[in-house]
Protein backbone atom coordinates (compact mmCIF):
# COMPACT_ATOMS: atom_id res chain seq x y z
CA UNK A 1 0.00 0.00 0.00
CA UNK A 2 1.41 3.40 -0.95
CA UNK A 3 1.58 5.61 1.52
CA UNK A 4 0.60 9.63 0.85
CA UNK A 5 1.29 12.51 2.75
CA UNK A 6 -1.32 15.74 1.97
CA UNK A 7 -0.33 18.83 3.63
CA UNK A 8 -3.04 21.27 4.11
CA UNK A 9 -3.69 24.72 5.48
CA UNK A 10 -7.58 24.53 4.65
CA UNK A 11 -7.32 26.91 1.83
CA UNK A 12 -8.59 26.76 -1.34
CA UNK A 13 -5.40 26.10 -2.92
CA UNK A 14 -4.97 23.27 -0.63
CA UNK A 15 -7.80 21.69 -0.97
CA UNK A 16 -7.52 22.07 -4.80
CA UNK A 17 -4.23 19.73 -4.37
CA UNK A 18 -5.33 17.11 -1.99
CA UNK A 19 -8.82 16.78 -4.53
CA UNK A 20 -6.31 16.27 -7.68
CA UNK A 21 -3.67 13.97 -5.38
CA UNK A 22 -7.15 11.81 -4.67
CA UNK A 23 -7.93 11.79 -8.32
CA UNK A 24 -4.48 10.39 -9.49
CA UNK A 25 -4.22 7.78 -7.00
CA UNK A 26 -8.10 6.79 -7.43
CA UNK A 27 -7.37 3.41 -8.52
CA UNK A 28 -4.31 2.69 -6.29
CA UNK A 29 -4.93 1.15 -2.61
CA UNK A 30 -3.04 4.37 -0.04
CA UNK A 31 -2.69 4.96 3.45
CA UNK A 32 -3.91 9.03 3.60
CA UNK A 33 -1.70 10.64 6.28
CA UNK A 34 -3.36 14.25 6.03
CA UNK A 35 -1.15 16.63 8.02
CA UNK A 36 -1.79 20.66 8.94
CA UNK A 37 1.03 22.33 10.60
CA UNK A 38 0.11 25.90 13.09
CA UNK A 39 2.68 27.90 14.08
CA UNK A 40 2.49 31.23 16.58
CA UNK A 41 5.25 33.33 15.92
CA UNK A 42 5.35 36.27 19.50
CA UNK A 43 8.25 37.82 17.85
CA UNK A 44 9.39 38.79 21.31
CA UNK A 45 6.31 41.27 22.30
CA UNK A 46 5.79 40.68 25.69
CA UNK A 47 3.03 39.99 27.25
CA UNK A 48 1.39 37.48 23.97
CA UNK A 49 0.13 34.60 25.93
CA UNK A 50 1.15 32.24 23.47
CA UNK A 51 0.07 28.93 25.59
CA UNK A 52 -3.17 30.70 25.50
CA UNK A 53 -3.07 30.84 21.76
CA UNK A 54 -2.03 27.73 20.98
CA UNK A 55 -4.73 25.86 22.81
CA UNK A 56 -7.06 27.56 21.39
CA UNK A 57 -5.80 27.35 18.25
CA UNK A 58 -5.13 23.33 18.13
CA UNK A 59 -8.90 23.37 19.25
CA UNK A 60 -9.92 25.27 15.82
CA UNK A 61 -7.59 23.03 14.10
CA UNK A 62 -9.18 19.63 14.99
CA UNK A 63 -12.39 21.16 14.04
CA UNK A 64 -11.40 22.42 10.68
CA UNK A 65 -9.07 18.42 10.16
CA UNK A 66 -12.76 16.97 10.88
CA UNK A 67 -14.38 19.12 8.17
CA UNK A 68 -11.65 18.56 5.71
CA UNK A 69 -12.37 14.60 6.55
CA UNK A 70 -15.58 14.31 5.53
CA UNK A 71 -15.00 16.12 2.47
CA UNK A 72 -12.10 14.29 1.59
CA UNK A 73 -13.47 10.72 1.95
CA UNK A 74 -16.54 11.16 0.36
CA UNK A 75 -14.24 11.84 -3.03
CA UNK A 76 -13.14 8.56 -5.08
CA UNK A 77 -11.02 6.23 -3.30
CA UNK A 78 -9.90 2.84 -3.63
CA UNK A 79 -11.88 0.62 -1.73
CA UNK A 80 -8.85 -0.44 0.48
CA UNK A 81 -7.54 3.02 1.40
CA UNK A 82 -7.19 3.83 4.84
CA UNK A 83 -6.84 7.69 6.35
CA UNK A 84 -5.16 9.59 8.96
CA UNK A 85 -5.63 12.92 10.06
CA UNK A 86 -2.76 14.78 12.15
CA UNK A 87 -2.15 18.38 13.58
CA UNK A 88 1.19 19.42 14.29
CA UNK A 89 2.40 22.81 15.87
CA UNK A 90 5.43 24.26 14.49
CA UNK A 91 6.81 25.06 11.02
CA UNK A 92 5.29 23.92 8.05
CA UNK A 93 8.40 21.95 6.18
CA UNK A 94 9.36 20.78 9.65
CA UNK A 95 6.26 19.48 10.28
CA UNK A 96 6.27 17.83 6.71
CA UNK A 97 9.49 16.23 7.24
CA UNK A 98 8.97 14.48 10.46
CA UNK A 99 5.73 12.94 9.54
CA UNK A 100 6.76 12.11 6.24
CA UNK A 101 9.61 10.17 7.88
CA UNK A 102 7.93 8.88 10.70
CA UNK A 103 5.15 7.41 8.16
CA UNK A 104 7.59 5.97 5.56
CA UNK A 105 5.96 8.17 3.21
CA UNK A 106 5.98 7.57 -0.31
CA UNK A 107 4.87 10.35 -1.44
CA UNK A 108 4.18 14.11 -0.15
CA UNK A 109 1.62 16.51 -1.94
CA UNK A 110 1.84 20.27 -1.40
CA UNK A 111 -0.15 23.30 -3.02
CA UNK A 112 2.56 25.88 -4.49
CA UNK A 113 0.56 28.78 -2.98
CA UNK A 114 -1.76 28.79 0.31
CA UNK A 115 -2.95 31.15 2.86
CA UNK A 116 -0.69 33.53 4.41
CA UNK A 117 -1.31 34.55 8.36
CA UNK A 118 0.24 34.00 11.59
CA UNK A 119 -0.78 30.38 11.88
CA UNK A 120 0.95 28.99 8.62
CA UNK A 121 3.77 30.07 5.77
CA UNK A 122 2.71 30.55 2.19
CA UNK A 123 3.06 27.25 0.48
CA UNK A 124 4.98 28.62 -1.99
CA UNK A 125 7.94 28.85 0.21
CA UNK A 126 7.48 25.52 1.37
CA UNK A 127 7.20 23.93 -1.16
CA UNK A 128 10.58 25.07 -2.30
CA UNK A 129 12.62 24.29 0.56
CA UNK A 130 10.76 20.67 0.49
CA UNK A 131 11.67 20.12 -3.16
CA UNK A 132 15.47 21.25 -2.48
CA UNK A 133 16.33 19.45 1.21
CA UNK A 134 13.52 16.70 1.73
CA UNK A 135 14.16 13.19 1.03
CA UNK A 136 11.36 11.83 -0.33
CA UNK A 137 9.01 12.12 -3.44
CA UNK A 138 7.09 15.42 -3.99
CA UNK A 139 3.89 16.54 -5.57
CA UNK A 140 3.66 20.19 -6.28
CA UNK A 141 -0.01 21.41 -7.22
CA UNK A 142 -0.09 24.42 -8.73
CA UNK A 143 -3.03 26.79 -7.59
CA UNK A 144 -3.84 28.29 -10.96
CA UNK A 145 -4.52 26.48 -14.57
CA UNK A 146 -6.71 23.40 -14.92
CA UNK A 147 -6.47 20.06 -13.17
CA UNK A 148 -6.72 17.04 -15.66
CA UNK A 149 -5.80 13.43 -15.58
CA UNK A 150 -3.12 13.26 -17.13
CA UNK A 151 -3.09 11.73 -20.55
CA UNK A 152 0.54 12.63 -21.31
CA UNK A 153 3.56 13.29 -18.55
CA UNK A 154 6.73 14.17 -19.49
CA UNK A 155 10.16 12.30 -17.92
CA UNK A 156 12.65 14.95 -17.66
CA UNK A 157 15.54 12.65 -18.07
CA UNK A 158 19.29 13.22 -19.08
CA UNK A 159 19.75 9.27 -19.40
CA UNK A 160 22.16 9.36 -16.65
CA UNK A 161 22.14 6.66 -13.93
CA UNK A 162 19.16 4.49 -14.17
CA UNK A 163 20.43 1.62 -11.87
CA UNK A 164 17.75 2.61 -9.44
CA UNK A 165 15.38 2.34 -12.03
CA UNK A 166 12.52 1.92 -9.33
CA UNK A 167 12.62 4.83 -8.22
CA UNK A 168 10.67 5.33 -11.29
CA UNK A 169 8.09 3.26 -9.94
CA UNK A 170 5.59 6.26 -8.88
CA UNK A 171 4.99 6.92 -12.62
CA UNK A 172 4.80 3.81 -13.88
CA UNK A 173 1.40 3.60 -11.28
CA UNK A 174 0.31 6.64 -12.66
CA UNK A 175 0.59 5.90 -16.18
CA UNK A 176 -1.02 2.74 -16.00
CA UNK A 177 -3.79 3.63 -14.03
CA UNK A 178 -4.70 6.43 -16.52
CA UNK A 179 -3.72 4.98 -19.59
CA UNK A 180 -1.21 7.60 -20.24
CA UNK A 181 1.51 8.49 -22.56
CA UNK A 182 4.80 8.92 -21.13
CA UNK A 183 7.13 11.51 -23.54
CA UNK A 184 10.76 11.21 -22.34
CA UNK A 185 12.33 14.49 -23.28
CA UNK A 186 15.90 15.43 -22.88
CA UNK A 187 16.94 19.45 -23.15
CA UNK A 188 20.51 19.92 -23.98
CA UNK A 189 21.89 23.40 -24.29
CA UNK A 190 24.89 22.30 -27.00
CA UNK A 191 22.79 22.06 -30.26
CA UNK A 192 26.49 19.73 -31.43
CA UNK A 193 26.70 17.36 -28.72
CA UNK A 194 26.01 14.14 -29.00
CA UNK A 195 24.35 11.42 -26.74
CA UNK A 196 27.35 8.68 -25.28
CA UNK A 197 27.36 5.18 -25.48
CA UNK A 198 26.41 5.06 -21.31
CA UNK A 199 23.69 7.11 -22.29
CA UNK A 200 22.66 5.19 -24.65
CA UNK A 201 22.81 2.37 -22.21
CA UNK A 202 20.55 3.98 -19.68
CA UNK A 203 17.90 4.61 -22.47
CA UNK A 204 17.44 1.02 -22.88
CA UNK A 205 16.83 0.51 -19.54
CA UNK A 206 14.57 2.92 -19.05
CA UNK A 207 12.86 1.51 -22.41
CA UNK A 208 13.00 -1.84 -20.55
CA UNK A 209 11.18 -0.72 -17.41
CA UNK A 210 8.48 1.20 -19.16
CA UNK A 211 7.45 -1.98 -21.06
CA UNK A 212 4.51 -1.83 -22.67
CA UNK A 213 2.99 1.99 -21.45
CA UNK A 214 2.99 3.75 -24.49
CA UNK A 215 5.97 6.13 -24.61
CA UNK A 216 7.99 8.70 -27.20
CA UNK A 217 11.51 9.96 -27.23
CA UNK A 218 12.30 13.40 -27.85
CA UNK A 219 15.66 15.59 -27.84
CA UNK A 220 15.46 19.69 -27.64
CA UNK A 221 18.09 22.28 -27.42
CA UNK A 222 17.67 25.16 -25.39
CA UNK A 223 19.69 27.22 -23.22
CA UNK A 224 18.18 27.19 -20.48
CA UNK A 225 16.44 23.71 -19.15
CA UNK A 226 13.38 24.46 -17.46
CA UNK A 227 12.48 26.99 -19.96
CA UNK A 228 12.94 24.12 -22.78
CA UNK A 229 10.91 21.85 -20.60
CA UNK A 230 7.88 24.24 -19.54
CA UNK A 231 7.69 25.38 -23.30
CA UNK A 232 7.69 21.63 -24.72
CA UNK A 233 4.97 20.78 -21.85
CA UNK A 234 2.86 24.00 -22.81
CA UNK A 235 2.93 23.00 -26.60
CA UNK A 236 2.16 19.20 -26.26
CA UNK A 237 -0.42 20.30 -23.50
CA UNK A 238 1.07 17.70 -20.99
CA UNK A 239 -1.21 17.28 -17.97
CA UNK A 240 1.73 16.29 -15.35
CA UNK A 241 5.42 17.03 -15.37
CA UNK A 242 8.38 14.48 -13.76
CA UNK A 243 11.54 15.39 -12.89
CA UNK A 244 14.32 13.07 -10.83
CA UNK A 245 16.55 14.82 -8.44
CA UNK A 246 19.95 12.82 -7.95
CA UNK A 247 21.76 15.37 -6.26
CA UNK A 248 21.99 19.23 -5.38
CA UNK A 249 23.98 19.94 -8.48
CA UNK A 250 21.63 18.65 -10.71
CA UNK A 251 18.51 20.81 -8.51
CA UNK A 252 20.79 23.31 -9.09
CA UNK A 253 21.63 23.12 -12.86
CA UNK A 254 17.99 22.81 -13.43
CA UNK A 255 16.23 25.49 -11.49
CA UNK A 256 19.32 27.91 -11.00
CA UNK A 257 17.99 31.22 -10.64
CA UNK A 258 14.89 32.43 -8.36
CA UNK A 259 13.35 33.28 -11.87
CA UNK A 260 13.41 29.88 -13.01
CA UNK A 261 12.55 28.40 -9.77
CA UNK A 262 9.32 30.65 -10.02
CA UNK A 263 8.34 29.52 -13.65
CA UNK A 264 8.47 25.59 -12.60
CA UNK A 265 6.74 25.55 -8.90
CA UNK A 266 4.28 28.18 -10.13
CA UNK A 267 3.38 26.47 -13.36
CA UNK A 268 -0.45 25.87 -14.02
CA UNK A 269 1.01 22.14 -14.79
CA UNK A 270 1.83 19.72 -11.57
CA UNK A 271 5.39 18.87 -10.91
CA UNK A 272 6.68 15.69 -9.36
CA UNK A 273 9.72 15.47 -7.73
CA UNK A 274 11.14 12.28 -7.26
CA UNK A 275 14.44 11.41 -5.29
CA UNK A 276 17.13 8.74 -6.59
Amino acid sequence: MKTITIATDFSDNAWKAASYGASLHRGIPCQYVILHAYYVPSGGVVGVDVPSIISDRSKEVNEELMNFKTSFEDLEHHDDTTFEYVSRYGETSNAITEVAKSNFSDLVILGTRGSTNNWSFAFGSTTVDSISTAPFPILAIPSEGKLEAPEQIILASDYANFTHVETLEPVKQIAEAHKSEVLVVNVRKNEKSEASVEQGMEGLVLHNFLGDIPHEYFDLVDKDIDTGLLTFAEQKKVDLILLINRERKFWERLFRVSVSVKMGLYSTIPLLVLRD
